[in-house]
């Protein structure tokens, strides 16, 4: 023990010392101020800000400027991966040249085969982006996005734009579908590292509007702190690298053996705070849903374990039908170890059977009509549907959970300070706690309705 006090005692005096140094300056220089750090790493609202600077006609007021300067950075890529002869494979020099051969620029581009980040199309020729931080790849994501390309009936280039230290994985896109398509000019991977500054560093040399090379500076800073994880510690960190690396041999591996120690720890540290939280989640629900409301519930272990789409359901006694619900609310993890904590609305079945909803004969305008009015009350208090299986909707997630789109030292970081700050833990909950509530609240009628449709329509 004393050996930890002390490692941490003038460990603590180094950090805070740092912490009332910024406090001064600070004042003068806000270097810790970036309205886009707001975004976090989703790709979603930074996908639109990329939409939005390579739009000729965006409220930049720039013009082609950006789009041509994105163009020339990604012939510089090419000739650096593959050599100057390979340019034209994978870029027509018609779309670098003549704007006026651009048809659109579209983020979150809807197709067939999934929603594609970022999708430019010329007269002749298509560009496709996923753009990627740290979020996980879909299956065979990148798979069905060539393939779409491949059926639009012209020339495309898709472009997976990622941190350098990850790569496209094989559930996405298999090796050799890969290599087929790099040889043939139609696949690229490009890394924000280089790329993406680079192309935002002549972006902001470029630039004639004051307010808009403000926003492309706090842009490629917010990229930059993305992709090394938040930069914010950096200071804070490298005093502490620093104590610990003593010059002294014996205290150096003494302070080396008690980091290592604590680092093996975050882990576990992470699983405990986070499956405390979910049962106390699962409490709350009990207590004012189950025993004041009688509610019912089930509550699967692998849902405290935090494994995705074990769901958390609670429904009344008289939405049973057929020995289960004719609906539920329900909370559920999509990824494993808590990660995104989604509201749901759950189809209930019989087991072996049809899902209530999806029943022959019980689709008639009247149901759909009231299906549709509870799809919309879930919408308005939760959020838009995330996705929709066969027995479930995801709607939005809970903002403040653990979010798998950051690099997993930041989700440790920032899920075990939010976790054990006990007003803040119960704030959160609290908010989870109000909406099932309102939903209980606006939907009781309808499923009410549902269940006597469903009885006469069936005859039970």
């Amino acid at each position: 023990m004393s050996e930890l006090n002390n490692f941490f005692d003038p460990l603590s005096s180094i950090i805070k010392t740092i912490v009332e140094t910024k406090k001064h300056y600070n004042k003068l220089l806000a270097a810790d101020f970036n309205v886009l750090s707001l975004i976090g790493t989703q790709e979603v609202l930074s996908t639109y800000f990329f939409r939005m600077l390579l739009d000729p006609n965006g409220p930049h007021g720039q013009g082609k400027i950006f789009l041509r300067l994105f163009l020339s950075e990604l012939e510089n890529s090419i000739e650096q991966i593959y050599g100057q002869e390979k340019i034209k494979l994978f870029l027509p020099e018609l779309q670098k040249t003549d704007m006026e051969e651009l048809i659109r620029i579209k983020n979150e581009f809807s197709t067939t085969e999934g929603q594609i980040d970022l999708f430019i199309e010329w007269k002749e020729f298509v560009l496709a982006i996923e753009n990627k931080f740290w979020a996980v790849d879909q299956e065979e994501q990148l798979k069905r996005y060539a393939k779409y390309l491949g059926d639009y009936g012209k020339r495309f280039l898709l472009i997976y734009l990622c941190p350098t230290d990850k790569e496209p994985t094989e559930y996405s896109l298999t090796k050799e579908k890969r290599d087929t398509l790099e040889k043939s000019g139609n696949f690229l991977v490009l890394h924000h590292n280089d790329f993406t500054l680079s192309w935002l560093d002549k972006s902001i040399m470029h630039c004639e509007a004051e307010k808009v090379r403000w926003f492309l500076k706090d842009f490629k800073e917010r990229i930059n702190e993305i992709i090394k994880g938040d930069s914010k510690m950096s200071v804070e960190l490298d005093q502490i690298k620093n104590f610990i690396l003593s010059k002294e041999k014996e205290v150096r591996e003494e302070r080396i053996k008690i980091a290592v120690g604590c680092y093996s720890l975050i882990p576990n540290l992470y699983r405990e705070v986070m499956e405390d939280t979910v049962k106390k989640l699962r409490d709350k629900l009990e207590n004012f849903f189950v025993y004041s409301k009688g509610y019912k519930s089930i509550t699967p272990p692998e849902f405290l374990k935090g494994l995705k789409w074990n769901n958390y359901v609670l429904y009344k006694e008289n939405w049973i039908i057929d020995e289960k619900p004719i609906l539920g609310f329900a909370l559920a993890f999509d990824e494993n170890d808590y990660g995104r904590l989604y509201i749901c609305l759950l189809k209930g079945a019989k087991e072996g059977e049809e899902f209530f909803l999806d029943k022959d004969g019980f689709s008639t305008s009247q149901v759909k009509k009231i299906i549709d009015k509870i799809r919309e009350i879930f919408k308005v208090i939760v959020g838009d549907p995330h996705e929709i299986k066969e027995d479930i909707i995801a709607y939005d997630y809970i903002q403040e959970w653990a979010d798998f789109s950051v690099p997993w030292d930041k989700l440790y970081l920032t899920s075990i300070i939010t976790f054990t700050d006990n007003d803040n833990k119960e704030k959160i909950l609290n908010n989870i706690i109000v909406k099932f509530s309102k939903l209980s609240e606006e939907i009781e009628n309808d499923i009410d309705e549902l269940r006597k449709l469903y009885r006469e329509t069936f005859g039970i």
